[in-house]
C-alpha cells in the first residue's frame, strides 16, 4: 500500500497552492501598466496667441498611437512648462480616453510679451528610453492699455496754428507697451481703440504703430489755454496746452483780384509780414500753396529753397522789407476763382483770389504724333496744334526756343497754332522722331518742323522753327520720322526714305537725301517705320544700323550690329503685320528698339533691347492682344485692343519713376481709343470720339492739358476760347 505524507507535508503544499493562486491573482491586476505608445501627435493648441495673463483660446491636445497608428487608451499624460517665467497650467496631468486623446485642463501665460511660452506633453510611467513628448508653444501680446504715460511735451506753450508731437506710453496692467508689434507677429494684433477729444477747435492723431506712441497735436487759430483728452480702451490721459499769437501780422501785398485767362501767367501773388511793433519781420519763411484751380507756382530758380521745385506749393522767406513773393502763377484749366493761400505758422491761412476767364474745349484730331519732349496734332480741318517743349523750334510756331514760357521752361503747356496751310487731314499722316515732326500735304509731299534732319536749310542752323516743304520726291501716303532720315509709302505701296545720313535712309553712307526716294531693290510693302518696313509676304526689312547676323548671343549680353544701305531681311522668327519703331536716347548707332504686331495680336520685339538678335514673341504674363501699336523712347511702347483699350509699357508715370515697367499696364480710367502716339515719357491718342489725351510725364508740358505736371491717367488736351 502506498506510504502516507506526513502531516506536516500536506500543509506545506497547501501553503504552496495559495501562493501561486495569489500569484496568477496578481497577474490579472486592473492596474497593470498599459501598453507603451510609440507616438504622441499634437491634435490642437499650437501656435497660438494670447495676452499676457490670460489663457491661450484653445487647451492644448494630444493623441497617443501605437506602432501601427493606432490609438491608444489609458496612457498618462503629464503636461509641464518649458518656456517662459510666470506661466502656469491647471489640471496638468490627464489619462487618454477611448479615443486616444488628452487634453491640458488650461495653459496662462505669463505676464511678459515674448515671441514663445512652451508647454511640454510628455507619455507618464513609460520605460526608460521609451518616454514620447510633444511641444505646444504660443506668442504673448500686450493686454488691454490700463495706463497711458506722457513721456514728454505736456504743458507746452506753442503759436496758434502750429503743430508738435508728444510721445506717450501705453501699457496694459503688466507694463508691456500696447502700441505697435515688437514680436513682428502675422497676422499683428488687432490694434487698441483710440479716441481723442480735443478742445478749442484744435485736432489731433495718434500713431501707434510703434511701441513708444506718438500724438501730434496741431494747435487751432484760438489763442488761449486748452486740454487733450486721449483714450485708448479704457485707459486716458488729459494733457493741457497754451496757444499764443504770434509777434506778427500778414497782409496781402500783390496777386488779389486778378483777372486772366486761363492757362496765362498771372502776377505772382506777394505778402508782408509785419511786427506788432509796426516794423518788418525778415527772414519769415512763408508758404504759397494753390487751394483752388489746379494752377502752378512760377519761381526762378535762383530764387528756389534748396530742393524746391516750382509746382502747387512754394517756401519763401521774407526779405529785408518783409516780402515774401512769387514770381508767377498759372492759372489752371478752371474758369472762375482760383486761390492761393499763403501761410505764416502761428497765423489763420491769408487767401489770395484771382479770376480766370475764358471757354476751354476739348481738341479734337484725325491724327497724333509725340517727339521726345512735344506733342502735336492734325485737326479734321488738316490744321496742325503743338505743345510741349518749343526745343529746336519743335512747336511749329515760327517762334524761336525761348519765346515760351510755361514755368520755368521754354514750353507751351496748351496746344498752340502751328503756322503752316493746312494739311491733308484725309490721309491722316502726321509723325514725329525724337525733335522731328513731319506732315503730308494733298499733294503727297511732307511738310517738316523741329531739328533738320534734311539739310533743309540754307543757314546750318539745324532747327525748323516752322513747317519746310520737302519737295522733288515721290508723293507720300504714310509718314514715319527717325533719329537721322524719315520714311514712308507711296499709294502702291513702295518705300521711300529722306535725311542727312544715307546708311539710314535706306543709301549708301555720306549720301545726303533732301527729298524722298525709292528705296534700294523696291520692295513691297504694306507698313513702314524709320529703318525697317513690312512686306506683303509679312517679314521684317531693315537697314541702317542693325543687328547683325549670326546665332543669338548668350543672355545679358550687347548684341553684335553691322550698318548697311541696303534692306536686308531680320530673322524675326514670325509672321509681322504692323511695325512701331522707338528710339534710344537720341543715339542714332544703336539699334531701334522696333516692336512688331503678328496677325494675331501678339507682340515681338528685337534690337534695342541688348540682349536679342531677331524678333522674340512677347512672352510676358498677361500681355493682351493688340490691334496696333506705337513706339518712342527707350523702349517705351503701347498697345490698343480691339475694344481701344489702351495698354503700356515703361511709362515711368504708370509705374514709377525706379520700375522699368516692362511688364504691360492698361490705362486708367475708361477712355477707348483709336490711334496712340509715345514720346519720352509720355503718351497721347485719340479717343474713339476724335477728343485727344495724353498721360504721363508732364515735366515738358507734353500733356497738353495746360499745367506742366504728370499724369498716370489721361488728361484732356484743351483749346482755350478767348472772350
Amino acid at each position: 500500500m502506498p506510504q502516507r505524507c506526513p502531516a506536516r507535508h500536506r500543509r506545506r503544499r497547501v501553503a504552496a497552492s495559495l501562493v501561486g493562486a495569489l500569484a496568477s491573482a496578481a497577474c490579472r491586476d486592473d492596474t497593470a501598466p498599459a501598453p507603451t505608445p510609440a507616438a504622441l501627435e499634437v491634435v490642437e493648441g499650437d501656435q497660438q496667441q494670447a495676452a499676457v495673463g490670460t489663457a491661450v483660446p484653445i487647451a492644448p491636445k494630444v493623441v497617443a498611437r501605437d506602432a501601427e497608428g493606432k490609438v491608444i487608451a489609458g496612457v498618462p499624460i503629464v503636461f509641464r512648462l518649458t518656456i517662459g517665467e510666470g506661466a502656469t497650467l491647471r489640471d496638468s496631468t490627464a489619462t487618454t480616453g477611448a479615443d486616444g486623446t488628452a487634453r491640458l485642463g488650461a495653459w496662462v501665460l505669463g505676464p511678459r510679451v515674448i515671441p514663445y511660452y512652451s508647454v511640454e506633453a510628455c507619455t507618464r510611467g513609460a520605460p526608460a528610453g521609451r518616454v514620447v513628448c510633444r511641444s505646444f508653444y504660443a506668442a504673448a501680446v500686450p493686454g488691454p492699455a490700463a495706463v497711458i504715460r506722457v513721456m514728454n511735451g505736456d504743458g507746452r506753450s506753442a503759436l496758434t496754428g502750429s503743430r508738435f508731437a508728444l510721445a506717450l506710453a501705453v501699457e496694459d496692467r503688466f507694463g508691456n507697451a500696447v502700441c505697435g508689434n515688437p514680436l513682428n507677429l502675422r497676422p499683428a494684433p488687432a490694434r487698441p481703440t483710440v479716441t481723442l477729444t480735443p478742445t478749442q477747435g484744435d485736432s489731433a492723431e495718434l500713431d501707434c504703430f510703434r511701441e513708444l506712441a506718438t500724438l501730434t497735436w496741431t494747435l487751432s487759430h484760438t489763442p488761449g489755454p486748452r486740454s487733450l483728452t486721449v483714450r485708448v480702451g479704457e485707459a486716458s490721459a488729459t494733457l493741457t496746452a497754451t496757444a499764443l499769437l504770434p509777434p506778427y501780422t500778414i497782409e496781402v501785398l500783390e496777386g488779389a483780384g486778378q483777372r486772366r485767362l486761363m492757362l496765362d501767367t498771372a502776377d505772382g501773388p506777394a505778402v508782408r509780414v509785419m511786427g506788432t511793433d509796426g516794423t518788418p519781420r525778415a527772414g519769415v519763411l512763408v508758404r504759397f500753396a494753390i487751394r483752388a484751380g489746379e494752377g502752378r507756382l512760377v519761381q526762378p530758380a535762383e530764387l528756389l529753397l534748396l530742393g524746391q521745385r516750382p509746382d502747387t506749393a512754394l517756401l519763401v522767406r521774407t526779405d529785408a522789407g518783409g516780402v515774401a513773393r512769387v514770381s508767377g502763377w498759372v492759372l489752371g484749366p478752371t474758369p472762375g476763382a482760383q486761390t492761393v493761400v499763403a501761410e505764416v505758422e502761428g497765423l489763420a491761412p491769408l487767401a489770395i483770389t484771382a479770376t480766370a476767364l475764358g471757354t476751354l474745349v476739348p481738341l479734337r484730331a484725325v491724327a497724333i504724333s509725340a517727339t521726345h519732349v512735344t506733342s502735336c496734332a492734325l485737326d479734321v480741318g488738316g490744321q496742325a496744334y503743338c505743345w510741349g517743349d518749343n526745343i529746336d523750334g519743335g512747336l511749329g510756331a515760327g517762334i524761336a526756343e525761348g519765346a515760351f514760357q510755361s514755368g520755368t521752361r521754354r514750353a507751351s503747356a496748351r496746344p498752340i497754332l502751328v503756322d503752316a496751310p493746312p494739311f491733308a487731314p484725309a490721309a491722316m499722316a502726321l509723325a514725329s522722331g525724337p525733335r522731328t515732326t513731319c506732315a503730308l500735304d494733298a499733294a503727297g509731299v511732307p511738310w517738316c518742323w523741329g531739328r533738320d534732319l534734311f539739310d533743309l536749310t540754307t543757314t546750318g542752323a539745324g532747327r525748323l522753327l516752322r513747317p519746310v516743304a520737302v519737295r522733288g520726291g515721290l508723293p507720300l501716303a504714310t509718314l514715319a520720322v527717325g533719329s537721322r532720315g524719315a520714311c514712308g509709302l507711296t499709294r502702291d505701296g513702295t518705300g521711300a526714305c529722306w535725311g542727312a545720313d544715307g546708311a539710314l535712309v535706306g543709301e549708301g553712307a555720306g549720301v545726303s537725301r533732301r527729298a524722298p526716294v525709292p528705296l534700294a531693290n523696291r520692295p513691297a510693302l504694306t507698313d513702314v517705320g524709320a529703318g525697317c518696313a513690312v512686306t506683303s509676304g509679312q517679314a521684317v526689312l531693315c537697314w541702317g544700323t542693325i543687328p547683325d547676323s549670326g546665332a543669338p548671343p548668350p543672355p545679358n549680353t550687347v548684341i553684335r550690329t553691322v550698318a548697311t544701305p541696303v534692306p536686308v531681311l531680320v530673322a524675326t522668327g514670325t509672321p509681322v503685320v504692323r511695325l512701331a519703331v522707338g528710339w534710344t536716347s537720341f543715339s542714332p548707332d544703336v539699334p531701334q528698339p522696333t516692336f512688331g504686331l503678328t496677325p494675331d495680336g501678339r507682340v515681338a520685339h528685337w534690337a534695342g533691347d541688348g540682349t536679342r538678335r531677331g524678333a522674340v514673341e512677347d512672352d510676358l504674363a498677361g500681355t493682351p492682344r493688340f490691334v496696333s501699336l506705337a513706339a518712342g523712347a527707350n523702349r517705351l511702347a503701347c498697345g490698343l485692343t480691339a475694344d481701344g483699350t489702351a495698354y503700356c509699357r515703361n511709362v515711368p508715370a504708370l509705374h514709377g519713376a525706379n520700375d522699368v515697367g516692362e511688364r504691360w499696364s492698361r490705362v486708367a480710367g475708361e477712355v477707348r481709343f483709336r490711334r496712340l502716339a509715345a514720346g519720352g515719357g509720355h503718351v497721347c491718342g485719340i479717343a474713339l470720339d476724335g477728343v485727344v489725351w495724353c498721360w504721363g510725364s508732364g515735366d515738358d508740358a507734353a500733356l497738353g492739358w495746360g499745367i506742366e505736371r504728370a499724369s498716370a491717367t489721361p488728361r484732356q488736351v484743351v483749346l482755350r476760347v478767348d472772350p
